[in-house]
């Protein structure tokens, strides 16, 4: 600074005070603001298959052409689009859960925050699950009417899960436990 005037010393001095509170106002990595996922429906979906999944939120541009749904790491585009919700098909996974959330498709590696549209805390998941068999059902023939008690031997059933008979779900299904 020697040799300066001291209106340009100033001058600097001022500038690079500014400059200190002065922070950048766009938001990083690509996030909109107000870009929020609500929730998702269905939240189960089978392992190594495609679900059809509708995430609704708010705060979104839908005319974005790179909006994408986001499962884990990987980024599927849309295959339905709604003023308040995208439905997608899942990727292809093995069992466990992973994180929901609006993100870029860009057809490279997924890159956290660089590619979210919106910021999530894990709150909204999909769980992938083995899909059920049904390996034996006792008696195997039973009255027209009902009324009788089935026993079913299955794999990877679920405490939630209701048995179908010609279109009516029955009333008293239980689960006593899975081979």
């Amino acid at each position: 600074m020697a040799g300066m005037s001291a209106s340009k010393r100033l001058a600097v001095a001022l500038f690079l005070v500014l400059a200190t509170f002065v922070q950048p106002t766009q938001p990083a990595g690509g996030e909109l603001p107000g870009a929020v996922l609500d929730y998702i429906y269905p939240d189960v979906g089978t392992a190594h298959a495609f679900t059809r999944v509708e995430l609704h939120g708010s705060g979104l541009s839908l005319k974005l052409p790179t909006l994408g749904c986001r499962f884990g790491e990987s980024v599927v585009a849309p295959v339905d689009r709604a003023t308040l919700s995208v439905a997608c098909s899942t990727p292809s996974a093995g069992p466990g859960f992973v994180v929901v959330g609006f993100s870029h498709t860009t057809r490279k590696t997924y890159a956290p925050g660089r590619d979210d549209i919106s910021r999530e805390q894990g709150y909204n998941v999909f769980e992938f699950v083995e899909p059920w068999r049904v390996l034996a059902i006792f008696p195997e023939e039973t009255r027209a009417s009902g009324g009788q008690k089935l026993f079913l031997t299955a794999r990877n059933l679920r405490p939630d899960m209701r048995c179908t008979f010609g279109g009516a779900a029955s009333a008293g299904a239980a689960s006593a436990g899975a081979a």
